[in-house]
């Protein structure tokens, strides 16, 4: 509903010429309801997903033993980090919507940068590794 509002009143609505002060706020919520849908996916398995702790290392690990989506979609990931990742990309994007409220009305204001979401490559697990081979096999190798 927010980006059809902003499409009438910044776009639309408009009659022949659209201002600068227009595009900038069209432009604006439009990032901001993308970057939205983009965490959302994110944001829904960080909420829904069922999480176990394991009595040996007292770590939590999703719980996708037994198919659930939205635990699989967490496995391989570092859960704090990627919580971290979200409350924060969570909080500037909130942060900008405020921002941005007043130099929509007003275009006096300055208008605020577009500011830059946390990277979510630290949140991923590398890769097992693979196996090592026996000792014995090194042996031969060498020889």
């Amino acid at each position: 509903m927010l980006l059809a509002a902003a499409q009438w009143t910044f776009v639309d609505a408009v009659d022949r010429y659209q201002t600068g002060l227009q595009k900038k706020s069209f432009d604006a919520i439009k990032w901001l309801y993308n970057r939205c849908n983009e965490v959302e996916d994110d944001r829904n398995n960080a909420v829904h997903a069922p999480l176990w702790k394991s009595a040996i290392t007292g770590q939590v690990h999703p719980r996708s033993a037994f198919g659930n989506i939205r635990a699989k979609n967490l496995d391989n990931k570092f859960l704090i980090p990627e919580y971290h990742r979200l409350r924060d990309t969570t909080l500037l994007l909130r942060n900008y919507a405020v921002q941005i409220h007043d130099p929509m009305s007003n275009e006096r204001l300055a208008w605020p940068d577009i500011p830059k979401l946390p990277d979510r490559g630290a949140t991923k697990m590398p890769p097992p590794h693979p196996p090592s081979p026996p000792e014995e096999h090194l042996l031969l190798l060498k020889s």
